[in-house]
């Protein structure tokens, strides 16, 4: 299954990969909005509640049963059914804002604490968005501010393609292996610069590691990041220093005054994660489907990341380019997203490795990254079979019971990998329960597909 907005956008002319400064004109258009998107840095969408409720600065009045809510705002009133409806709010300059009111499945993490799962809840949110295309890409821009204005730098919202999730407007997106610099004027959107990622030496396995990572990272609703020459240099370095020292003691570590340390070299080793396989796709694929080496890939703050293969080994460094500023992620993060596909289903290999020995084929992981320590945690996980979820049995790692006692704190994470690799085009249901050390209970609960 896909899940896409409904867009038809043509922008004609654009440029190749060569850098260029020229302001450019780019084409969009408004589309529908049917389905809600989340967002992990702002609210996106508003859950009803019965009596006075502020939707997005606006004042309403709410009368809500299973099959009907009745809105009131000013002298209007609106009926909705469960199907949904638009609804036009008179705004200023006399313009009509449209939102969508419908009854919809929210996990408990989008509606408020104390939520035991996903159920249906009387949902609004903007009915429409500004898609534009980028070659074969259509980027939408989301009213997070829902003032009826789109590509605010710093106010409004991105949804890339494949993804259920709104990320920062920055003035700059990145669509595959470019990064496009983007401007308001009287007209519309301006494009006034684009920038091409490049591997070391126009090795074009890096980009396209750097390409599928940042797909991943969209789908879990944090920000794309750009390939950064530097920090991949210097993980070149490294992988020259493993190949003259196969058996070092510590892989991530260099020895001063050995032949081939450099002081970048060892810098990136410290951060990145590395694999001794010259194949930086699938090392992006099998750090995704672990644990320890997956959290690393996924920071909110990563805006900038390295990829080498080089001399017999691969490395990923998304430690070293995190930034400050802009928008605060909320905590926990989960992965895969809720509501996105994923194409990863079996776990592939880790060390240290999160499996008992003798397990035999297990599933990719499945993640809540935390953030903070916790006194318990329990969880249950569910493949929809028919109508019907069925339970199914995993691998269960915690930082109060982490799978290595070498990393205590389970890098922050609580993580489950089913006992049978997932299913292809299949639906899954995750629920995690964990207690912090204020006794307060925290559930969270999501859905995913595999592709």
């Amino acid at each position: 299954m896909r899940w896409a907005f409904l867009s038809a956008v043509v922008l004609l002319g654009w440029p190749g990969p060569a850098a260029w400064a020229e302001r450019r004109a780019v084409k969009t258009k408004i589309a529908a909005l049917k389905e809600p998107v989340f967002c992990l840095y702002a609210r996106s969408l508003h859950v009803l509640r019965q009596g006075h409720n502020d939707v997005f600065g606006r004042s309403f009045t709410c009368d809500l049963s299973d099959d009907k809510a009745v809105l009131r705002h000013g002298d209007t009133t609106y009926t909705v059914r469960s199907k949904g409806k638009v609804i036009e709010i008179p705004v200023e300059g006399g313009r009509k804002l449209q939102l969508r009111v419908a009854r919809t499945d929210l996990p408990p993490q989008w509606v408020e604490a104390g939520a035991e799962g996903i159920r249906p809840y009387w949902t609004v949110w903007p009915a429409e968005v500004s898609v534009a295309r980028f070659g074969r890409e259509e980027l939408s821009c989301y009213d997070l501010n829902v003032n009826g204005e789109y590509w605010e730098v710093g106010a409004d919202g991105i949804v890339y393609p494949g993804s259920r999730y709104v990320l920062p407007f920055t003035g700059e997106v990145i669509v595959g292996s470019r990064r496009f610099r983007l401007e308001r004027d009287r007209e519309g959107i301006v494009a006034t610069g684009v920038e091409t990622m490049t591997g070391i030496d126009g090795d074009a396995a890096e980009v396209a590691a750097a390409i599928d990572w940042n797909r991943y990272r969209v789908r879990a609703g944090l920000p794309p990041a750009f390939l950064d020459k530097k920090l991949s240099e210097d993980c070149a370095w490294h992988c020259q220093y493993l190949r003259l020292h196969p058996n070092a003691a510590d892989p991530h570590s260099e020895t001063p005054g050995l032949v081939g340390y450099t002081p970048e070299g060892a810098a990136a080793g410290r951060k990145s994660c590395l694999w001794a396989v010259e194949d930086p796709r699938t090392f992006v694929r099998v750090c995704l489907t672990g644990l320890y080496h997956k959290e690393p890939l996924l920071r909110p703050s990563t805006r900038r990341i390295g990829v080498a293969a080089r001399s017999g080994w691969s490395l990923l460094d998304g430690l070293r380019g995190q930034e400050g500023g802009g928008p605060q992620w909320r905590r926990p993060l989960c992965f895969p997203g809720h509501m996105q596909e994923t194409a990863l289903t079996t776990y592939e290999e880790e060390r240290p490795d999160p499996i008992p020995p003798g397990s035999g084929a297990a599933g990719a992981s499945v993640l809540l990254a935390l953030g903070t320590s916790i006194k318990d945690a329990s969880a249950a996980m569910w493949h929809k079979v028919g109508r019907r979820f069925r339970e199914i049995e995993f691998h269960f790692s915690t930082p109060v019971q982490p799978a290595q006692r070498q990393i205590p704190n389970n890098s922050g994470c609580i993580a489950l990998f089913p006992k049978k690799p997932l299913k292809r085009e299949s639906t899954y249901k995750v629920r995690i329960t964990y207690t912090d050390h204020a006794d307060e209970k925290h559930v969270y609960e999501w859905i995913f597909m595999t592709e």
